[in-house]
C-alpha cells in the first residue's frame, strides 16, 4: 500500500509539473522559472489523505499558482511577495501564499457583487491552501466564502467535498444540495 502511495504521489507530481508547463507557456515565457516544485506539497497532502482528496487538493494547489501568477502580472508591486510564496511552497510551507491572499481578501471588503465574488474566490484558493495544514480552516475559509457569494458553483462543491474529508457528512449533504439547486437554476434559464 506505502508503494503504492509512493507511485501515487510521483504520478501527481509528473502531472502537475506538466500543468506547471502548461502553464508557464500560457503566462509567457518570463514567469516559467518562477513556478514552483509542488512535489513537497503534494507528499503533505498524501500523508494524511486519499489519493483521490490528495489529487483533488494538488489540482486546487495548481489552480492557486496560476491565480498567483496572474495576480502578479495585474499588480507587480506585490511580484517580489508572490515569488516568496512560490519558493515557500516549493518546500512544503504554505503560510506566504496564505499571507497574500489573506491581504487579498481584505482589499476586496467591498460590498458590490464583483468585490463579493472577487472575495469569494480567494477565500475559496485560501481553502485550498490551507487544507494542507488543517481541514477544518479550510472548510471555515469555504464557509466564509459561501457567504460572499452564495451563487458559487465551485465553492459549494469544494464545501461539500471538505466537510466529507472532516467527516461533516450532514454539512456535506447540505452543500451538495445548494449546489443542485443553483445547477438546476441555471438549466431553467437556458
Amino acid at each position: 500500500e506505502q508503494i503504492a502511495m509512493v507511485y501515487y504521489v510521483l504520478g501527481v507530481s509528473g502531472a502537475l509539473f506538466a500543468g506547471v508547463i502548461g502553464l508557464s507557456k500560457h503566462f509567457g515565457p518570463e514567469a516559467a522559472h518562477e513556478f514552483p516544485n509542488l512535489l513537497a506539497i503534494s507528499q503533505a497532502v498524501a500523508k494524511t489523505n486519499t489519493p483521490e482528496d490528495t489529487k483533488r487538493a494538488t489540482d486546487r494547489v495548481m489552480q492557486i499558482v496560476g491565480e498567483l501568477t496572474a495576480l502578479r502580472g495585474q499588480q507587480p508591486n506585490i511580484a517580489s511577495d508572490i515569488d516568496a510564496a512560490f519558493a515557500d511552497l516549493g518546500r512544503g510551507s504554505t503560510a506566504k501564499a496564505e499571507s497574500i491572499l489573506r491581504k487579498q481578501i481584505a482589499q476586496s471588503s467591498g460590498d458590490d457583487t464583483a468585490e463579493r465574488r472577487k472575495r469569494a474566490e480567494y477565500h475559496r484558493y485560501l481553502a485550498a491552501v490551507v487544507f494542507v495544514q488543517s481541514k477544518q480552516d479550510a472548510l471555515q475559509e469555504l464557509e466564509a466564502g459561501a457567504k460572499a457569494d452564495p451563487e458559487n458553483h465551485d465553492i459549494w462543491r469544494d464545501l461539500g467535498d471538505v466537510a466529507l474529508t472532516t467527516g461533516a457528512s450532514t454539512e456535506a449533504e447540505s452543500a451538495y444540495r445548494r449546489l443542485l439547486q443553483l445547477s438546476r437554476g441555471d438549466d431553467a434559464r437556458e
